[in-house]
């Protein structure tokens, strides 16, 4: 395929002309969640990214808001674009080169906003289609 069929492919999958899944030069493209706005709830984590519990045993959460104005910008959109896609995130929940190549299967290539719900979502290449 040429660079436009490409970029026509890519455009494709975001404007929803072409199914998610897609396969091109032996890759394979799909739509990805990266994020969503709002605010949401995680569990506090210690040094060694073990759950936090309190003294009655309840896992410890604290809340995150993450901004429509920081997160559905063209700013945020272009530095969503190359992060890696990962099978599953190591243990150690931070990526580095010693596991970079057991959990690594892809990246974003393209990155949009789906106006109606508040997310941002990508196209991933998948390295290996049988991932």
């Amino acid at each position: 395929m040429s660079t436009i069929a490409y970029r026509e492919m890519i455009q494709g999958l975001i404007e929803g002309s072409l199914k998610s899944p897609q396969i091109y030069e032996e890759s394979l493209y799909m739509k990805l969640r990266i994020t969503g706005t709002g605010i949401t709830e995680r569990y506090k984590e210690d040094e060694n990214g073990d759950v936090v519990f309190d003294d009655e045993n309840n896992p410890v959460t604290y809340k995150i808001n993450r901004l429509e104005d920081e997160f559905l910008s063209n700013k945020f959109l272009k530095a969503c674009v190359g992060i890696p896609v990962l099978i599953e995130h190591p243990d150690s929940k931070l990526l580095n080169g010693e596991n970079y190549k057991n959990h690594v299967v892809g990246n974003i290539v393209a990155a949009y906003i789906k106006p109606d719900i508040k997310e941002v979502w990508g196209i991933a290449r998948i390295y290996d289609p049988e991932v």
